[in-house]
């Protein structure tokens, strides 16, 4: 995998609300709404990123996804249409999603497992017994501080947000993004970001009938609705909506 300066790009992105439709008997929803995410990222992955523009690599945490770009251009646009086009395509569908950006190493930390993992690893799968008769323990082999940190940047703010590492600040500025600093972290208004990229990425995972409908008032009255629909979410999540759907 190609090596940046400070790291790789780590996009974590979690489902807002996962945890809820889980331990409120509405089960079916929340695996909908995982099976959602994780198909966007697999097309992207195929049809955007392979084989122009480079590969895309993501690991699984729960409802959670680390999504990695691998490429060595240190292109910050492009890592937040990734976010961006992901944010839109689920609030489409009613699904809202919280992301945060940073820059950090990590890798395949194989080397470091017990001899008893290693001899009986099956790519992401260690097998008890005889061919699994004892039962299965999956693993993640990948691991590193950027994971740590972009996990960490994530629970700073609470809401529907696109987070993005402070040291970036000047960047974002550059670029003309919509943005609002708070906690050492900016958040960045992924309702109003459009680029030439987040609109390709789109592309691939929607019917081109409906991007063409998208627009900052559809996910300002998506959210509208969420909060609606949703009366128990805490006073700190709607708050950041409603800082969203005013705009930075």
């Amino acid at each position: 995998m190609a090596a940046e300066p400070n790291g790789r790009w780590v996009l974590w992105v979690d489902i807002e609300g996962f945890k809820h439709f889980i331990t409120s008997h509405d089960g079916e929803r929340a695996i909908r709404m995982l099976a959602g995410l994780m198909s966007d990222i697999c097309e992207i992955g195929r049809k955007y990123f392979y084989p122009d523009n480079g590969r895309l690599f993501a690991h699984q945490f729960g409802d959670a996804f680390v999504v990695s770009p691998d490429y060595a251009d240190g292109r910050l646009d492009l890592v937040i249409s990734l976010a961006v086009a992901l944010m839109k395509a689920n609030a489409f569908r009613g699904v809202f999603l919280s992301a945060a950006l940073t820059q950090g190493k990590f890798g395949d930390r194989v080397d470091c497992y017990p001899e008893c993992i290693k001899e009986n690893r099956c790519n992401s799968t260690v097998m008890f017994g005889e061919a699994g008769d004892g039962g299965l323990m999956t693993i993640n082999p990948v691991m590193g501080e950027g994971f740590v940190r972009a996990y960490e940047l994530s629970e700073k703010l609470h809401g529907p947000r696109l987070v993005v590492d402070e040291k970036f600040a000047g960047r974002l500025k550059d670029q003309g993004v919509r943005q609002k600093v708070r906690d050492s972290c900016i958040s960045v208004d992924w309702i109003r970001y459009n680029s030439k990229e987040s609109q390709e990425m789109l592309s691939k995972i929607m019917p081109p009938q409906e991007i063409h409908d998208f627009s900052e008032r559809l996910f300002v009255s998506k959210l509208r609705d969420y909060l609606s629909s949703n009366k128990e979410l805490p006073c700190i999540w709607k708050r950041a909506a409603m800082e969203l759907i005013r705009g930075y």
